[in-house]
Order: C-alpha cells, then structure tokens, then sequence
C-alpha cells in the first residue's frame, strides 16, 4: 500500500510541474499498464490521475520500437512484424519483372530480412509458436521462387 502512495505522490508533483512550466511532459500524454502474470485472475482497479484527470489503461506499448503487452510478451511485436515482412516479400513477388530467383533472393535479403532480425536480441522468440510465424515468411517466399524456375508444361 505504500508504493501505492508513493506513486500517487510522484504523480501529483509531475502534475504540478506541468502545471508551472505552461507545457505538456509528452506529446503523447501519460498512459498506465499494469503489469501482470499470464494467469493472473485479478484486475487492477486503482486509478492513477495526474491533476484530477485519470490517466488511460492500455494492454501494449512501443518502447524503442518494440512492442510488448501487459504480460511483458513480445507476441503483438512478432504478429506485427510478420504481417510487415509478409507484405513486403509479396510486393517483391509482385513488383520485380525479373523471375530469377538469385535476384529475388538478394531483395529479399535487402528489404525483408532486417524487419525480420531487428531487435531481435530485445525480442528474440522462445515459444514454437513465435517461431514458426517468423520462418513461414521465408519458407513461403522460398516455395513461390522455387516454383519460378520451374519449367512451364
């Protein structure tokens, strides 16, 4: 209980050092996010307010480009990444006239690959899951070059 204190006292001051200084601490504004177990079966209902107005509760934040929900996992930054890389190996597919897969393979590596391995010493994905969502961009690119090469019958 006395963090709790603790923390609406640091508030209060932040609110009057807003206040006195005539701008805003963030252009965004102050969110809270409560962190908690995967399993947790309890709800957070203290709100924490800076001068009187109560402050929002959200699931998922970026921090440093990197987004991580309230169970501190990085499932939302991996989701987002994938369906990122998803689209941008399928513009290479639809884009570039050329059907040499030794071309495709170079963009791919060029403008696919560092949205796949960005960060990924903060996020690096542990779970089978995460895994398989972030090889299926490559192994699905790699099945549609294949089928380039081949002879058409």
């Amino acid at each position: 209980m006395q963090l709790t204190y603790n923390v609406v006292f640091v508030l209060s001051v932040l609110g009057l050092m807003r206040s006195n200084l005539s701008y805003p601490l963030v252009n965004v504004g102050p969110t809270v996010m409560h962190l908690s177990p995967r399993r947790a079966n309890h709800v957070f209902t203290f709100p924490y307010a800076i001068n009187n107005q109560v402050l929002p509760v959200i699931d998922c934040v970026t921090d440093l480009g990197v987004m991580y929900d309230n169970h501190l996992s990085f499932v939302p930054h991996i989701n987002k990444t994938v369906n990122k890389a998803s689209q941008r190996a399928n513009q290479i597919i639809r884009c570039f006239t050329t059907r040499d897969p030794l071309v495709l393979i170079k963009a791919f590596n060029t403008f696919v690959r560092p949205l796949l391995e960005c960060a990924t010493v903060v996020w690096s994905p542990s779970a089978k899951t995460c895994v398989r969502k972030i090889e299926t961009v490559l192994k699905r690119f790699t099945k549609r070059i294949i089928w380039f090469g081949q002879p058409k019958l």
